[in-house]
């Protein structure tokens, strides 16, 4: 129920950014390399910021370690909504993908590695969908 209100919620957000100033940018940065570093690099840092910076701290501070992880992966999921929705796979390997990025960020303290693996992640699955294609 929360995620499907969650999810409302950003699809209205969304919906009411003007389609085109995304078009704007995707075409102004229409090569492969641009592509590969707006997934890569401000993927990782903008939702590592947000998730495992802010978010995960703030519920650890009132919440167990799974239930603070659980929550950050309902807000990830709902990001992640059109890729996640096309299938079950994509939806466990997001699941699996957050909680190793929590234990990370719980284990060390060290929302700079999150990144790291973030960003290798995104990386190499950008990589192999270029190389398919």
């Amino acid at each position: 129920m929360l995620f499907g209100i969650i999810s409302k919620l950003l699809q209205s957000i969304s919906s009411q950014v003007p389609q085109s100033s995304l078009s704007i940018l995707f075409n102004k940065f229409n090569n492969n390399s641009s592509h590969i570093a707006l997934i890569s690099m401000i993927a990782p840092f903008s939702e590592e910021f947000l998730f495992r910076g802010y978010m995960y701290p703030a519920l650890r501070a009132r919440l167990n370690c799974f239930s603070a992880c659980l929550i950050v992966i309902l807000f990830s999921a709902c990001l992640h909504f059109g890729p996640v929705s096309q299938s079950l796979g994509r939806l466990l390997s997001l699941i699996v993908f957050n909680v190793l990025l929590c234990v990370i960020r719980e284990q060390k303290a060290n929302l700079f590695l999150c990144i790291a693996v973030h960003f290798g992640h995104n990386f190499g699955v950008v990589l192999l969908s270029y190389f398919q294609s």
